[in-house]
């Protein structure tokens, strides 16, 4: 795990609560879907990039919570690995808007 960051799953059936995951349960889980990074600091979206990356899973990274809720809205359910320290917006707050806005 990395110091100061939160693992948070969606409504999907077969979820379990946050911090609970292994890299294959989140495999079977996220084969088709994304995981989306959202982290201020470049060395953990990079280190987490490839580390779902070489678990063959889909990624999407982003530099802050604005710019991860100004994308286009998934089409479907995703994993969210959200840095709970950060400026302007930090994942708890990026969690409770987009629990607000229905996704």
């Amino acid at each position: 795990a990395v110091r100061g960051h939160e693992l948070i799953g969606g409504a999907v059936p077969g979820w379990v609560s946050a911090g609970t995951w292994t890299a294959e349960s989140l495999g079977q889980v996220l084969r088709d879907q994304v995981v989306a990074v959202v982290d201020d600091d470049r060395s953990i979206r990079v280190a987490l990039e490839r580390l779902f990356r070489s678990h063959d899973l889909r990624v999407q990274c982003f530099e802050s919570a604005r710019e991860y809720l100004d994308r286009e809205p998934p089409d479907g359910p995703r994993c969210l690995v959200l840095d709970v320290q950060m400026p302007e917006l930090d994942g708890l707050e990026l969690q409770e808007a987009l629990k607000k806005s229905g996704i």
